[in-house]
């Protein structure tokens, strides 16, 4: 086996089928849509990504065939926040029979073509389900940041009536009160709990993430607001992913002012996220932190059934 740089879209394609699994985990428990269909949507990003000009790659190639591989992209948004480069990497995947040591060897390997590149930091998910990948990137000076947990819910079979008169959608004059609570409630992230990333710059990450649901001409995206007494307590970010002939809906942010959690402000945006979502598909996905045990019962409180935890690890090259 050797160490190799590039590889035919051909040979890629043909290995991300045969990692597949390790692709569509998490969406293998959807009733409402095809695994084909996210496998295909799935395998086309990354090939997507791994012609452009800004992907390192690095692979293991035996007699021709792919064993291993690593393709990491730079992450213009975090780049441009945090002023110095990011890097996210898009695919890690290995066929079963690839043990540590080459596993190490490669992601060593591309993570130097990273710090080649003048990437500062990379982050990487692995399915827990992957031990091997995540000792591998350890091994390499990687370390955990957060445990994300993924839900889904089947809307098909629920009804859904949006009760809560104090939940609407937005509306102008909302927006800096918004930003507030997004800048004091995400604290268990893995931009916070790496030590080594500005904890400000963190927190005015969300807001800028927020932020990007105030253009309310986009279609198939709300943010939806909880009020008590005229007073802004919460809110919910949700948009519909398309999939050539199906869809599926997924519940980005959701954060509630310290003063107003308890009183059930997340359990009323979480039913009107949904409320909206079932306008357009019957599938729903959200993820947390497995830290998050407060978000954890609420979405299984509203249905949903946990079906992905994957390690966040992160890689400082300097």
């Amino acid at each position: 086996m050797k160490l190799v740089y590039d590889v035919s879209k051909q040979e890629l394609a043909r290995f991300l089928e045969e990692v597949r699994d390790h692709i569509i985990y998490k969406f293998k428990l959807d009733r409402h849509i095809p695994e084909d269909v996210f496998s295909a949507h799935l395998s086309s990003r990354i090939l997507e990504v791994a012609r452009s000009s800004y992907c390192i790659r690095a692979f293991i190639l035996k007699e021709k065939e792919i064993q291993g591989a690593f393709l990491c992209s730079l992450s213009k948004w975090d780049t441009e926040h945090f002023g110095f480069r990011v890097a996210k990497t898009v695919l890690l995947a290995f066929k079963r029979s690839i043990g540590m040591s080459m596993r190490e060897a490669l992601i060593v390997r591309g993570l130097k073509l990273c710090r080649e590149a003048g990437v500062r930091v990379v982050f990487t998910r692995v399915p827990l389900s992957d031990p091997l990948s995540i000792c591998a990137l350890e091994q390499a000076g990687s370390y955990l940041t957060d445990v994300l947990l993924t839900f889904y819910i089947d809307l098909g079979n629920l009804e859904l009536v949006w009760e809560s008169s104090n939940v609407r959608e937005l509306k102008k004059g909302d927006e800096e009160a918004i930003k507030r609570i997004a800048f004091s409630s995400f604290k268990l992230d893995h931009f916070h709990n790496d030590p080594k990333m500005p904890k400000r710059k963190a927190s005015e990450l969300f807001e800028k993430w927020v932020e990007s649901y105030f253009d309310t001409e986009r279609q198939k995206r709300a943010l939806l607001i909880a009020e008590h007494e005229d007073v802004i307590a919460g809110f919910i970010t949700c948009k519909v992913i398309e999939l050539k002939g199906w869809s599926y809906g997924v519940i980005d942010l959701i954060a509630v002012s310290e003063e107003f959690r308890g009183r059930g402000v997340g359990k009323a945006l979480v039913k009107g996220a949904l409320t909206w979502l079932a306008r357009y598909t019957s599938s729903v996905y959200v993820g947390t932190q497995a830290s998050n045990i407060a978000a954890v019962r609420l979405y299984e409180g509203a249905g949903f059934r946990c079906v992905g935890a994957e390690a966040t690890l992160h890689s400082w090259l300097d």
